[in-house]
């Protein structure tokens, strides 16, 4: 199984997620980044069945990445856990 995105006019496709908690993290990642609530987070994460809300408010809270982007943190936090779910 895999995830991926595109766009209308560009025939690349970007790869999210090779697994649907690799995706439901990524798009909790977009909804936490508009700064609600964790409370709330939490809620949205048990009604779409994400069961690593936790670790991913533990991987937002924690250090920033000491070389790269918090794009290439995310990529490799989400790789993680599609090679977990394999």
């Amino acid at each position: 199984m895999a995830f991926a995105k595109g766009w209308h006019d560009n025939p690349q496709m970007e790869m999210i997620s090779g697994s649907s908690q690799g995706l439901l993290t990524y798009l909790m990642n977009q909804i936490a980044e508009e700064d609600i609530p964790d409370d709330e987070l939490r809620l949205a994460a048990q009604f779409g069945g994400y069961r690593l809300v936790e670790e991913l408010l533990a991987f937002i809270d924690g250090p920033e990445p000491k070389n790269g982007s918090w794009a290439q943190a995310m990529d490799q936090f989400i790789a993680g856990i599609d090679e977990k779910r394999r």
